[in-house]
């Protein structure tokens, strides 16, 4: 899907993820930080943690 627009199914699919995702880090901050501490960059602490975990799996989604 990087190599094209994604069709209105995909963008729904994604939405959908985005939202659960972001509602189930909303409930569970330790998750979210614990996913965020991966890798080299640190997170902008000035972002909320919930959506950017939800956003990085997303992100995930698309590039796999």
């Amino acid at each position: 899907m990087v190599a094209r627009e994604p069709d209105r199914r995909e963008t729904e699919i994604l939405a959908e993820v985005a939202a659960k995702q972001a509602a189930r880090y909303a409930g569970d901050e330790p998750a979210a930080k614990a996913l965020l501490s991966i890798g080299e960059s640190k997170a902008d602490p000035q972002l909320p943690e919930a959506e950017l975990a939800a956003w990085t799996n997303v992100a995930s989604m698309i590039l796999s």
